[in-house]
This record gives structure tokens, C-alpha cells and sequence, in this order.
């Protein structure tokens, strides 16, 4: 992607464009056609647009990227003939991958936006919980249900973990870490419901790990492009003076405006 998005040596629509109404100069005229020589993409697209001179009238969304000024719509007249060699569909698909180039670039940059604020400001190893446990305290540790539902979480077997604590919560639904982890081994397996039902009930029941709680269902609803429901969160914990993650919150709000 990088590669296609960066410097290309196909041609521009607008080296295109200028081809076709022969407003190239010689040197120009001569690099083009040494071009299309070697290059049967910037080919089709040429006999696309050639063939097919209102294209771009067709698709003017396609031109706001890249383009500094008005499109302008050849006339049939000066149009150069360019001897057919394959059928119209393929110039057309030719042309349109050639615009669609800059577009795709965009689209593909605006729907990772969500993957890189959640790779940069979600990250496991900023909770408090297992940390707590790395470091062997205990201390909330009740049975030995619960001990293994947490290890097979820190194992990153969600599925298992999952199972356990889900058990674990039939006995004893107050269960800090049983709802916590329950949710975020959910979370990890995209079952998003019960993720956001657990992670809840952490919130009311839980003071001590409010805070942890609500960061990561912010992060469960914008993985499921809940941006509503994830900026909502976040301005609360921006007013939150207490919150560890208040700036955290105000960058992540910046990012999604």
C-alpha cells in the first residue's frame, strides 16, 4: 500500500488529460508515449478515457483528493483515436483503478484511524489488575475457580478463561475480578455483549477499579465503531479530575474529532 501510495511512475490524470488534447509539449509527448510502451495499465486507462471522454464528469468525487483545479471535460473533437485493442469495460476498469489510487489511500488511512488510537492508548500492560498479579499479590484471589479462569486470561486463552469465570460468576456474581476479567476475555473474543455487560457491572459494583473498568469499555466500543457511546465515556473521564487516564481521554478525543 505504501508503495502504491507514494511516488508512481504511471501517469497522473492530468499527464492524461494533456495527452489527450495534445497539450504536451515534445519532450512531454515523447515520455508519455515511451510510457504506455511498457505500461498496459496507463494504456487501458488512456483508451478508456479516450473512448470514453465524459468519464470524468461521471465521477467528479473521484478528482477532490489530487486535483488543485476544475476538472475540464474534453470536447470529442480534439480527442486523439486511439486504436481499439480491447473491449470498453477493461479501459473503463483500467481508468477507474487509475483514479482510485489517491481515494483508496484515504479510505484505508481513515479506517485504521480506530485500530491506531486503540494500538497506542489501550495497551495491556497499562492494567493494574494483572499487573497486581504479576507481581504475586493475591490478595483478591478467593478459590482456586477464579485463580485458574485468571491464569488461563494471562495465558491467552480467552476461550477457557471465558468458560471459568463465567462459572465462577454462577456462585459468586459479586465477584470483582470474575466480572472484570469475564469481560475482557470477551472482549478479546469479540463477543462484544457480554464484554460490555461485564465490564458494567465492574463499574457500579467495583469504586476501587472504576477507573480501569471504564477505560476499557471505551476501548470495546470503539472497536465496534461506537463512537457515540466511546465519547460519551470519555468526556466523563475527562471532567474526572481523579481519573489516571484524563489526559489520556482528552488525546484520544482530539484524534476522534
Amino acid at each position: 500500500m505504501n508503495k502504491i501510495l507514494n511516488n508512481t511512475s504511471c501517469l497522473t490524470t492530468e499527464q492524461i488529460r494533456a495527452y489527450l488534447r495534445e497539450d504536451l509539449n515534445e519532450d512531454q509527448h515523447f515520455d508519455v508515449e515511451n510510457h504506455l510502451l511498457d505500461c498496459p495499465l496507463c494504456t487501458d486507462a488512456v483508451e478508456g478515457f479516450a473512448n470514453n471522454y465524459n468519464l470524468l464528469d461521471e465521477l467528479p468525487e473521484l478528482d477532490f483528493l489530487g486535483a488543485k483545479e476544475a476538472i475540464i471535460t474534453p470536447t470529442p473533437t480534439v480527442i486523439k483515436q486511439l486504436p481499439a485493442r480491447k473491449n470498453w469495460a477493461m479501459r473503463i476498469a483500467a481508468s477507474l483503478l487509475l483514479l482510485s489510487i489517491p481515494i483508496g489511500g484515504y479510505l484505508y488511512w481513515q479506517s485504521n484511524e480506530t485500530e491506531r488510537i486503540l494500538a497506542a492508548n489501550f495497551v495491556e500492560e497499562d492494567n493494574p489488575l494483572i499487573g497486581a498479579l504479576r507481581s504475586g499479590d493475591n490478595s483478591l484471589i478467593t478459590n482456586t475457580e477464579l485463580q485458574n479462569g485468571l491464569n488461563a486470561y494471562q495465558n491467552k486463552q480467552y476461550n477457557v478463561s471465558l468458560e471459568i469465570l463465567t462459572s465462577v460468576l454462577n456462585t459468586d456474581p459479586e465477584s470483582v475480578l470474575a466480572n472484570y476479567y469475564c469481560g475482557m476475555a470477551a472482549a478479546k473474543l469479540e463477543n462484544w455483549p457480554v464484554a460490555e455487560k461485564q465490564l458494567k457491572i465492574t463499574r457500579i459494583n467495583a469504586p476501587d477499579y472504576f477507573d480501569e473498568a471504564t477505560w476499557q469499555l471505551i476501548a470495546t466500543y470503539l472497536s465496534q465503531d461506537k463512537l457515540t457511546e466511546a465519547k460519551e465515556l470519555l468526556y466523563e473521564v475527562v471532567e474526572n479530575d481523579k481519573s489516571h487516564y484524563q489526559r489520556r481521554a482528552l488525546e484520544v478525543l482530539k484524534k476522534l474529532k
